[in-house]
């Protein structure tokens, strides 16, 4: 008998013990938020010039190397070398947009003035149409637009 009550007493009881607490959704987006890192993305922009298969930082550098040269090679030009008077660095903000189309958000520089720096942006702008094709950034496995800020170092001889 006292085998029977104790088997009927832990059935009755036991229950609580395999229920599953259920989470709440909104309980569930604050830790993905918590944890989610907005300021970093999965994978760079990349130029289809770039190799596939490439690893986050090898992606990175491509991506950098080849806005570099394309900043240069504009910068060299003959219309702007004779802007170019003093040492001084250009920053440089890139828009990426979710489609792959390269824009310039903010360009400045302290020595230049508005009239050599809304130059030398225009002519930026319109070598972006020379860039080879290109992907977006990716975080989470969907296409994201992404800012790049790219310092440039001007060094007049």
């Amino acid at each position: 008998m006292r085998l029977v009550l104790i088997l009927l007493f832990s059935i009755c009881f036991s229950c609580t013990f395999f229920q599953q607490k259920k989470l709440d959704s909104n309980t569930i987006l604050d830790n993905e938020l918590q944890t989610f890192q907005w300021d970093q993305v999965d994978q760079y922009p990349t130029f289809e010039t770039c190799q596939e298969g490439f690893d986050f930082e090898q992606n990175k550098s491509c991506f950098e190397s080849t806005i570099s040269a394309y900043v240069t090679k504009v910068l060299n030009s003959e219309s702007i070398t004779p802007m170019l008077t003093q040492n001084d660095t250009l920053k440089i903000k890139f828009l990426v947009s979710k489609t792959g189309v390269v824009s310039i958000t903010i360009l400045d520089s302290q020595n230049y003035s508005d009239a050599v720096t809304t130059s030398i942006g225009e002519a930026l702008r319109e070598s972006l149409e020379e860039l080879p094709l290109l992907f977006p950034a990716i975080k989470r496995s969907q296409q994201v637009q992404s800012e790049f800020q790219l310092p440039i170092i001007l060094k007049v001889n």
